[in-house]
């Protein structure tokens, strides 16, 4: 058996109908007009986010060191997470982050009453994405056994910030998928990065992270704007019936 539904419309002489639909297509035109443009800024400030990160690796003049060869040389450490399954979650409740192999956001997989680190390290993803993550120092939080991590051992030689931007630029140039996995085996010979002096690397994090937290920011606002265009289509049709 089928329900009928009754719906109820207001029906007014037909031209005001008209002009109904002549207002409404010129407010709704617009609109799109505008989220088009907001759309348009935010993926400018999001391209521009990685011209200025390949461009600034890209164009250094320094030494290149495969990951392979900086872990040889005892300055990091490549590992990789262990098996935190949903079930363990819930049989162990707790605040601490567990990350996974998620590529989007901050690759958060849920919580855990366990932690196994609380310093600082780039974890990435194996299965998939492969795209890397700075985890700060002072957090205490887990990594599964589908996350790799690694660890600056000597930080006289590399800034952590610095070896974290600088994979991240190269991994924005990579295909990583479900059948090239980024295993510590493998983006220990996929990855070689350049390492200028200590000094010359605190100075390229700190401008490197200016501009993007500026870009950051643009890209942001231009998102919230397009949400605003759309609740802003909902109320002018709301409006007009």
């Amino acid at each position: 058996d089928c329900e009928v539904f009754s719906l109820s419309l207001p029906l007014p002489p037909l031209f005001e109908q008209e002009q109904i639909v002549e207002e409404l297509e010129r407010k709704l035109s617009r609109l799109e007009k505008m989220e088009g443009n907001f759309r348009t800024m935010a993926e400018t400030a999001a391209q521009a986010s990685r011209s200025v990160l390949t461009g600034t690796f890209c164009s250094l003049d320094a030494p290149i060191f495969k990951l392979s060869e900086l872990e040889n040389m005892g300055r990091i450490q490549l590992g990789r997470g262990r098996i935190i399954s949903r079930r363990d979650l819930l049989e162990k409740p707790g605040n601490y982050p567990v990350y996974s192999s998620a590529a989007t956001g901050d690759g958060l997989f849920g919580k855990y009453g366990e932690y196994m680190f609380d310093d600082t390290r780039i974890t990435w993803s194996i299965d998939g994405g492969g795209r890397f993550f700075l985890r700060k120092g002072g957090e205490r939080y887990s990594v599964t056994n589908v996350c790799g991590w690694i660890k600056v051992l000597d930080e006289s030689m590399i800034v952590p910030d610095y070896l974290y931007h600088a994979l991240y630029s190269r991994w924005l140039q990579k295909t990583f998928d479900y059948i090239h996995k980024a295993h510590p085996s493998v983006i220990r010979k996929e990855y070689e990065i350049p390492l200028p002096p200590l000094w010359d690397q605190k100075q390229i994090v700190e401008e490197l992270e200016w501009k993007l937290l500026r870009l950051a920011k643009v890209e942001q606002v231009a998102r919230e704007a397009v949400a605003v265009c759309a609740q802003a289509r909902r109320a002018v049709l709301a409006e007009a019936f």
